[in-house]
């Protein structure tokens, strides 16, 4: 059966042809399965905000504790690295979250410019990026947590090998 001129089976020249009317639904639900996505992301990312503040408190209060001060400059880093690892971590799943409910729900969020991505190219090349500085934090961790007695080079040269690919990745884009 086909349709009349009008789009819509009673023939009313108004009423718009029933794909465009499952598309809109369709695009409603992809609006929602999306808005589950970045609640998702924005849910784990103060989780983890969270997590990073506890660890915090925990290391001021034993730097306050009775005996702490014998602690060296590496007891001190190794926190203080882990937590900008965690809040590195948690800004960028905040500006993913925003980016694609940017571009797939409401292209008129005002946020700031810096926030906006114009494309999925774009919030790639964002994720991109601060996987290579977490790549150098985890790595920088790593040196303080091993110390000498364990041969780096192995995980170095992997770590080396990724953050080439990656910044390979963001040349071409």
């Amino acid at each position: 059966m086909t349709e009349p001129a009008g789009g819509s089976p009673g023939g009313d020249p108004a009423a718009p042809p029933a794909r465009l009317h499952t598309a809109g639904l369709v695009a409603g639900a992809l609006k929602v399965v999306t808005l589950i996505g970045v609640a998702a992301l924005l849910l784990a990312s103060a989780t983890i905000i969270l997590l990073g503040a506890i660890e915090t408190l925990v290391e001021i209060v034993k730097l306050l504790l009775p005996g702490s001060q014998g602690l060296s400059a590496r007891e001190l880093f190794l926190p203080a690295i882990k937590l900008v690892d965690l809040v590195l971590l948690a800004s960028i799943m905040q500006v993913i979250a925003i980016g694609l409910y940017g571009l797939l729900v409401d292209r008129e969020l005002p946020v700031p410019r810096w926030l906006v991505a114009q494309d999925f190219d774009e919030l790639k090349n964002r994720l991109a990026g601060i996987v290579i500085v977490l790549l150098g934090v985890l790595f920088l961790e790593q040196v303080f947590s091993w110390g000498v007695e364990r041969d780096m080079l192995s995980l170095g040269l992997g770590v080396a090998a990724v953050i080439f690919a990656l910044a390979w990745f963001l040349r071409g884009h």
